[in-house]
């Protein structure tokens, strides 16, 4: 399935007090996709006692027509290309319990990524795109977003935002089966 978005603008969710973003660090505000694209960001779940609770999917790009894929449980193998990026808190000392990748900019994206289950994709426009998704990680689920622009090299960011909950002992009993 393939969204066409024009710009959204959400304010942040009291729910969400995590936050992950290609383009925290000091080096560099944006980054510049590459033609061929890649995978730009990476979110696995390390808790045996808590689901991540992906809350929102963020975006922005200086052209028109990149197109955003999230996957999840994406298999992982040597990852190269990246920097390891803890979550961010927004709401306090709460410690996630994630391993994060963002990409470095260098190549063509996070080397080391392989499919898993393409769940949505969507067409972006210009400036700042906020798709709320609601979408639950397991124990060790993971996923990943993917961009690629049919045309150059346009500068572009992206995050998740995400929150946990507890895993009750229906879901533990049956994740034994």
């Amino acid at each position: 399935m393939i969204h066409d978005f024009q710009i959204s603008i959400t304010s942040m969710q009291e729910d969400a007090p995590f936050f992950i973003a290609s383009t925290a660090s000091e080096e560099k505000d944006v980054l510049s996709m590459t033609a061929i694209g890649g995978y730009m960001l990476y979110l696995q779940n390390t808790s045996v006692t808590r689901v991540i609770e992906v809350k929102k999917i963020t975006a922005s790009v200086s052209t028109p027509g990149a197109v955003l894929r999230w996957t999840k449980n994406v298999t992982i193998g040597d990852v190269d290309n990246t920097i390891l990026q803890p979550p961010v808190s927004i709401s306090g000392p709460e410690v996630s319990d994630a391993i994060c990748y963002k990409w470095n900019g260098i190549e063509n994206g996070i080397v080391g990524i392989s499919e898993g289950v393409k769940v949505d994709a969507y067409i972006l426009d210009i400036g700042y795109t906020s798709i709320m998704i609601n979408a639950t990680l397991g124990r060790f689920d993971n996923m990943a977003l993917h961009f690629k622009h049919p045309e150059g090299m346009p500068d572009f960011t992206c995050g998740i935002k995400f929150s946990y909950r507890d895993i009750d002992v229906q879901e533990t009993e049956n994740a034994g089966n």
